[in-house]
């Protein structure tokens, strides 16, 4: 399961950090806490350089105010310059807005907040086959990630929230980087607000 979002998050989407588990594409295998948001004013951007191997080229999010759960369609571009093999070590830093400023949040359950993943290969839930959205559309679901453009059209699934009771309503940052011995494969920060 993590691999599916923590790939989703680089390759497809990027949004909500690892918070992500969609029904059919993305099986939820932990519990979900279900609360009720609205995801609204999402953005993304590279904090990485022009010759990191994983380039989000475009990222369109549809709809822009999105009920929790709820559907979205995604359309993406990305374009990865290399073959990538495991080892992905992926570090997400998650921060929430308070009146003190922006506050770096734990790592709960290694779902949620501000984690590390040392290899995000050996956590994917399909050792052999990909379901057959990713099969038609070319779009890898487990390492190696091989040279060329991954284009994502028109993919519809439903995000569940699976976060801490505690979770509050508010403006969210994550920064999440992508490397392998050291060396940076990509770097995206996710802004969202749950309301």
């Amino acid at each position: 399961m993590y691999f599916s979002k923590l790939l989703g998050l680089a390759c497809l989407t990027g949004i909500l950090v690892e918070t992500v588990a969609s029904n059919d594409i993305f099986p939820a295998t932990t519990e979900i806490i279900r609360k009720r948001f609205k995801l609204r004013n999402t953005s993304w951007s590279s904090c990485g350089s022009d010759s990191d191997a994983i380039q989000i080229d475009s990222l369109d999010i549809e709809p822009g105010f999105i009920h929790l759960p709820g559907d979205i369609t995604v359309n993406a571009q990305v374009t990865v310059h290399a073959n990538i093999t495991s080892p992905i070590k992926v570090t997400v830093v998650a921060k929430k807005k308070t009146f003190l400023g922006w506050i770096t949040l734990p790592c709960w359950q290694q779902t949620f907040g501000s984690c590390t993943y040392e290899d995000v290969c050996s956590l994917t839930p399909y050792p052999d086959d990909c379901p057959e959205y990713f099969v038609d559309n070319n779009i890898p679901c487990h390492c190696p990630l091989t040279e060329g453009v991954v284009n994502v059209d028109n993919l519809t699934t439903t995000l569940y929230m699976s976060v801490p009771e505690w979770l509050e309503k508010g403006n969210y940052m994550a920064h999440v980087q992508f490397s392998q011995h050291d060396t940076k494969l990509a770097c995206y920060e996710f802004r969202f607000q749950l309301a």
